[in-house]
């Protein structure tokens, strides 16, 4: 996402090539915004503990369909 970083489709080389003059280009305070946000989703989202705990609760939800 734009909040978090640039999305790059892969094999774009157009993409690519504008993500990193971007990257380049970008504030020091917009760069600490991206990275702020970033860090917020990864510990959010991405934590194992909370990746375990969604995944026992859909097994939960799948088990009492049963």
């Amino acid at each position: 996402s734009e909040q978090t970083g640039w999305l790059i489709q892969p094999a774009n080389n157009e993409e690519l090539k504008t993500a990193l003059i971007k990257a380049i280009q970008i504030s020091d305070n917009e760069l600490t915004k991206k990275k702020n946000n970033a860090i917020n989703k990864i510990k959010s989202e991405l934590l194992w503990d909370d990746v375990i705990l969604t995944l026992l609760n859909k097994i939960q939800n799948l088990k009492s369909k049963i």
